[in-house]
């Protein structure tokens, strides 16, 4: 007799029954001898939001300064059996480089935000998540890899903390939704619109408060959101 819920394994002329539970946690850590890593230093964890029946919010934690998480190949990633389901993504402090298509066709991921310890976002990391609208990166990020938002069809808001402007690849934000925008400090927006390859972005290139007044009331744009205070004289 059928169970769901279980795995029927039938041996001879018996049935056995073994309860399938999805695998939430587990290490995604870089493994290299000559850096003294083992792959433990950076886990990972599914949760449920508030709410949810589904562990709609995956967290990549490291217990040093500088966590490398390790690459995958397409569908490789620890995670990949829950793409769909997975709405939230955030990278903790302490883990310094994300690893090549660790997150790539996360098809339900709507937003991610990277600690300020991310220096590295590598090749093809977050490519194809179709459904991702909202980036937030901290202001540790030196380099951006090739491909790394590419094809994030719903992509519409990007905001980079980082005062020096990162080393960006090719095609990074390429195929992004139509009025997609990049917030930069106000500081720095001409520095990245002049830089290789953010050049392409350029008109997409904003300061993370914009000040826009239209009659009585005063809308300021903080992080992509808008806010509308009214004026008093």
């Amino acid at each position: 007799v059928y169970q769901p819920g279980h795995t029927n394994l039938l041996y001879g002329n018996q049935t056995f029954y073994a309860k399938w539970e999805a695998i939430t946690s587990g290490t995604c850590g870089l493994v290299n001898q000559h850096l003294l890593f083992d792959g433990t230093e950076v886990t990972w964890s599914l949760t449920k939001s508030e709410g949810s029946a589904d562990y709609d919010v995956l967290t990549i934690s490291s217990s040093i300064a500088n966590g490398v998480m390790a690459g995958y190949e397409d569908g490789g990633s620890p995670w990949y059996g829950h793409r769909g389901q997975i709405k939230t993504i955030v990278i903790g402090d302490g883990v310094e480089r994300i690893g090549q298509k660790a997150f790539k066709d996360c098809t339900g991921a709507i937003s991610v935000s990277f600690g300020n310890s991310v220096k590295d976002i590598n090749i093809q990391s977050f490519q194809g998540c179709s459904d991702l609208r909202s980036v937030t990166i901290g202001s540790g990020v030196k380099s951006i890899e090739t491909y790394a938002f590419y094809d994030c069809s719903q992509l519409t808001s990007v905001t980079i903390y980082a005062t020096s402007v990162p080393d960006l690849d090719l095609s990074v934000f390429d195929n992004n939704a139509d009025g997609r925008k990049i917030y930069v400090p106000a500081a720095s927006v001409e520095a990245y619109k002049h830089a290789s390859n953010w050049s392409d972005y350029a008109s997409d290139i904003l300061p993370l408060d914009v000040i826009i007044e239209d009659g009585s009331d005063k809308s300021v744009l903080t992080n992509g959101q808008t806010k509308n205070i009214a004026l008093t004289s």
